[in-house]
């Protein structure tokens, strides 16, 4: 793990109980982002848009609901009070996916600790700047 020995692994991820709850955090992400990635490569019109619907109503709940599961109500991040780069994956994941080419989508709205974690995310100072100048490569 890269973060750990640069100091962007975040309050007690130092532990083995901080190790295993990104791990655990971050498996459940891309368990998501593998299931979405059967939208992505489908080359078929009908059957992405049949896959895509599926995501959104069945895929994104499920996981999600793992997912806030897994937050703190007392807290703003994964572990705590600061942020973990597994924080900063998450965001970026449903950044994409809620203001992708299919137009604007609230995945939060029933997940109160993980639209906390986001907004805490987008709060940071070099998130912000990053989110205003980073180029548009949705096209």
């Amino acid at each position: 793990n890269i973060a750990s020995p640069n100091g962007v692994s975040g309050c007690d991820a130092d532990t083995a109980h901080g190790k295993l709850k990104l791990d655990m955090f971050t498996e459940t992400l891309y368990d998501l982002i593998n299931k979405y990635d059967q939208v992505v490569t489908e080359q078929d019109t009908i059957k992405k848009e049949e896959l895509k619907k599926s995501a959104y109503e069945t895929y994104f709940p499920q996981y999600l609901t793992r997912l806030e599961g897994m937050l703190s109500p007392a807290h703003p991040f994964l572990l705590r009070e600061k942020m973990t780069w597994a924080d900063v994956v998450v965001m970026s994941f449903l950044e994409l996916k809620q203001t992708s080419q299919y137009g604007r989508v609230d995945l939060l709205e029933n997940f109160p600790n993980l639209k906390r974690q986001y907004d805490g995310v987008r709060q940071n100072e070099a998130v912000k700047k990053w989110l205003t100048e980073r180029p548009n490569t949705s096209k």
